[in-house]
């Protein structure tokens, strides 16, 4: 059970926040900077694929393609 001590607290902590806190907004904010940090990972991973060196002229000297 939860002492009388606890709920005062919890009655006092919450009435100080209710005004300016908003629990979905909060969800949405934080999802907003995982979809935009998902997105950049993302992007750096198709560009540093799509930026790999080519090896068929034969010219390369990149570890990738000589295995060194």
């Amino acid at each position: 059970m939860i002492s009388q001590r606890q709920i005062e607290f919890r009655q006092e902590y919450r009435s100080r926040i209710i005004g300016w806190y908003d629990g979905y907004f909060h969800v949405a904010i934080i999802y907003a900077m995982g979809a935009a940090a998902f997105y950049i990972y993302i992007e750096h991973i198709s560009h540093s694929l799509s930026s790999s060196p080519t090896c068929s002229s034969g010219q390369c000297t990149s570890t990738s393609c000589t295995g060194r």
